[in-house]
């Protein structure tokens, strides 16, 4: 093995990045930094509505099909709360069980109040009245309050086994990556 003497060997120029690409690691650690901060916020908005609706007695349902478009589609995420019957009036969304248990959504045509509780008609696809459902003084239905169109597909993947683990992890990620963001100098 030959070794050269320590004059001859070939020195390497030291690895100095030129300052357009160093500004462009800089602009794109600054670009992930602000879509963290948005997805962060977002995230925290999203948290906080939530939480909201769950306080005031309000809770989801996803839609599975297009019966009541263009009103509501198939995954949407429907907010709904349990109400008195006689606070109901024509026009409402309401959710009804169906005879396999299911919750479906219609809307009154007609509601009035008789001895033995409150009637409410509901319209069929064609638009004419169906048999009407009776809801005795005390019981409660379910009422629709408001919707998030096409989330519903996502809740119900969050709510999968497993769901709650990808939400601590992408939370994880997202704070990950707040920290290690630069400081911005004023």
């Amino acid at each position: 093995m030959h070794s050269r003497p320590l004059h001859q060997v070939p020195r390497l120029a030291p690895a100095v990045p030129s300052p357009a690409t160093w500004l462009d690691r800089r602009r794109a650690r600054g670009l992930a930094a602000a879509i963290g901060s948005i997805l962060a916020l977002l995230a925290a908005v999203a948290l906080v509505t939530a939480a909201v609706a769950v306080l005031s007695g309000m809770r989801a349902h996803v839609q599975h099909t297009d019966s009541l478009g263009p009103q509501l589609a198939a995954g949407d995420l429907v907010l709904v709360k349990r109400v008195a019957p006689t606070a109901l009036a024509s026009g409402d969304v309401v959710g009804l069980h169906d005879a396999y248990g299911a919750l479906t959504f219609e809307r009154i045509a007609a509601a009035r109040t008789t001895s033995a509780g409150v009637e409410i008609l509901v319209a069929d696809r064609k638009g004419s009245p169906e048999a009407p459902w009776t809801f005795a003084p005390g019981e409660r239905v379910t009422q629709m309050r408001g919707r998030v169109p096409h989330l519903g597909a996502y809740a119900q993947r969050l709510a999968m086994p497993g769901g709650g683990l990808l939400l601590l992890l992408v939370g994880a990620g997202l704070t990950a990556s707040l920290l290690r963001a630069p400081a911005r100098r004023n």
